[in-house]
């Protein structure tokens, strides 16, 4: 039978023992050692699967059941597992933290101090068979996921030879490419030293920072790769606790970069054809230059971006990444005057039609070259290159960046130059790229001011229609967006025809997304216009269900304000009963905990029939219904 079919049996065995105590106390222990010896894909989800039946089950073992568990569990994550692949990795590190969770939460159950895990931890480790990277890389885990006194950790550390045997590492800078150990070997060490980081300094600083430095000196561009995240990590550790990157480590990232072959790598930009160990190299170089607060003196690179603009265009679409990350690197090394003279090349060239190098250029390489562009599209003479605009936008709305300042910003004050030479939908898709930012231009900025001048004056309905759905919410735009309705939309749904229907449905897509309540009460006025079936009551539902997954409290309040104005049914059932039918329970039982007493109100209310009083009888009937529609909404939630 294979490992694998024995977790899928060993599934199984587990829901059976849930029923049968007696088999509990005697095999799942044993289940859980076996599980935590095995590095298949189902490893961790089976390992999960027991180690929540042990902590439900807890009461069928004593600690001294539970101390042999976490020992051997310990020695099986300790004790010369193999390692060679990613996929191998990734599992190893998945079940480390899963087994250390569990033996944490299994120890304060039984009512133990966890400093328990750490004396089971170097049993195994005095028992002299363990991997000595697996060892490190557990007691980082530990340190990670169980939390004691840091004065516990720098007495732990001297308990042994551990701390003698980890500076004394030499060999986690094998080369990368051959085998997955090592990958995991530079991994476990920077995980220790990110997690012990105060505890090794306060312990031996010299020789904490010797060592960080000879991973930097001797560090492979694949493991770089591998690793940048970690690394980055670790850096970022030290830098906060010594307040800047100790000299000497600074000095090993400057040797680094010294022996790298740039030359060669020049002659890859130039030719259009690198080689795999270019590629490698300058991704490596581009990580690590971001990691470091200075750029070593590396003149070759210099250069690269006129090279990069003279040849991108004639290298094959594999081959760009390497571009990419070269140009990244040169980018560092420039200023901002050199990123100008790039945007203008060609701008200007007389005799040439729409040869525009830079432009182009900067927009295949926005992502690289957008810190720049914030700075410089706002001097003087660049006035040319403003449809980069529209790239700059494009990038952080890919990017989902949560602070876009710079960018409204940068529209905002280039937007008399962008508006006087773009036309109509250039400006629109521009702002409605910019509604997509989660940052939104305010009432007095150039764009929405030109919005509202565009709603007020004789623009065509369809012009204005397109506008209206790049609006944000707020008080500050209620006038555009009443300078809409007025213009834009009929009075009744009867009316609802020809360029009024993309209208509404412009109107209702506008509120789904923002949700602005100026708009949601042109809305109701529509809704509860007349009972006129179409295809509006879906759209208005639809829309309503969109802003019912915001549950705002004013929403639903205004319109059940609007549900009992008219004679009509409109807003009840197009709008209020979505909303409440698409909210939460919780959300909905809030609501109705304010509603009740007048709607039962507006239940008891039975007006005499005649004829002075007809219409007031109307009134009632559908108040009854309107009241009976929204109860039956509260008894289905």
């Amino acid at each position: 039978i294979t490992r694998r079919a024995g977790l899928d049996i060993t599934d199984i065995l587990l829901s059976a023992l849930k029923r049968n105590d007696s088999l509990t106390r005697t095999l799942l222990p044993r289940i859980l050692e076996l599980i935590s010896s095995t590095n298949e894909l189902e490893t961790v989800s089976t390992f999960e699967l027991a180690s929540r039946t042990y902590v439900e089950k807890i009461a069928l073992f004593d600690v001294t059941t539970l101390r042999e568990l976490m020992k051997n569990i310990i020695k099986n994550l300790m004790v010369h597992r193999k390692l060679y692949t990613e996929s191998d990795i990734k599992i190893y590190n998945n079940l480390t933290a899963k087994s250390l969770s569990f033996i944490k939460e299994a120890i304060e159950s039984e009512k133990q101090e966890c400093a328990i895990i750490y004396d089971s931890f170097f049993d195994v480790y005095d028992c002299n068979n363990s991997d000595l990277y697996q060892c490190i890389y557990v007691l980082a885990t530990m340190r990670n996921r169980i939390g004691l006194h840091s004065s516990y950790y720098s007495n732990m550390l001297t308990r042994s030879d551990l701390l003698e045997r980890v500076y004394a590492i030499e060999d986690f800078d094998v080369d990368a490419s051959s085998a997955g150990p090592d990958l995991f070997k530079l991994d476990a060490v920077l995980m220790f030293f990110i997690e012990y980081a105060a505890n090794l300094l306060e312990l031996h600083y010299k020789k904490t920072v010797d060592f960080l430095a000879k991973i930097i000196k001797n560090l492979k561009s694949e493991n770089v790769i591998h690793s940048h995240k970690i690394l980055e990590n670790c850096i970022a550790k030290y830098r906060n606790i010594l307040k800047s990157i100790p000299s000497s480590v600074q000095s090993s990232f400057e040797d680094w970069c010294q022996r790298l072959p740039l030359e060669k790598i020049t002659l890859c930009v130039i030719k259009q054809y690198p080689e795999k160990s270019s590629v490698t190299t300058v991704k490596a170089l581009s990580i690590l230059l971001s990691v470091f607060e200075s750029k070593p003196i590396l003149k070759e690179v210099e250069n690269w971006h006129t090279s990069i603009l003279s040849n991108y265009h004639r290298v094959e679409t594999r081959h760009m990444s390497f571009l990419t990350d070269c140009l990244t690197v040169a980018v560092r090394y420039l200023t901002d005057a050199d990123v100008k003279s790039t945007i203008l090349e060609g701008v200007n060239l007389k005799g040439v039609r729409n040869e525009r190098v830079g432009i182009k250029f900067c927009t295949r390489f926005i992502h690289v070259l957008v810190p720049f562009l914030n700075r410089i599209l706002l001097e003087p003479g660049l006035e040319e290159c403003c449809s980069i605009l529209d790239d700059i936008v494009r990038f952080y709305v890919r990017k989902r960046s949560l602070d876009a300042s710079e960018v409204l910003i940068l529209v905002d004050k280039l937007w008399p130059v962008y508006e006087a030479r773009t036309n109509f939908h250039q400006k629109r898709r521009l702002l409605y790229n910019m509604s997509c930012l989660p940052k939104k231009l305010g009432p007095d900025s150039n764009p929405l001011r030109w919005v509202a001048d565009q709603l007020a004056s004789d623009t065509s309905r369809e012009c204005k229609t397109s506008l209206v759905t790049v609006l944000p919410s707020g008080e500050g735009f209620s006038a555009c967006y009443a300078q809409f309705a007025s213009s834009c939309l009929p009075a009744t749904l009867a009316e609802v025809r020809g360029g009024a229907r993309a209208a509404l449905r412009a109107a209702l897509d506008a509120l789904a997304t923002n949700g602005d309540l100026k708009l949601l009460d042109i809305v109701l006025t529509l809704a509860d216009s007349d009972d006129t079936r179409g295809w509006w009551d879906e759209a208005m539902a639809c829309c309503a269900a969109s802003l019912a997954r915001s549950e705002r409290m004013e929403m639903y309040e205004a319109a059940y304000r609007r549900c009992w104005g008219g004679l009509t049914l409109g807003v009840c059932q197009r709008i209020m009963v979505p909303l409440l039918r698409y909210a939460t329970p919780a959300f909905c039982e809030r609501f109705f905990s304010t509603t009740i007493q007048d709607l039962l109100r507006k239940l008891r209310l039975k007006p005499k029939v005649s004829a002075a009083s007809l219409s007031l009888y109307h009134k009632c009937v559908v108040d009854r219904i309107r009241a009976l529609t929204l109860l039956q909404v509260a008894f289905e939630k």
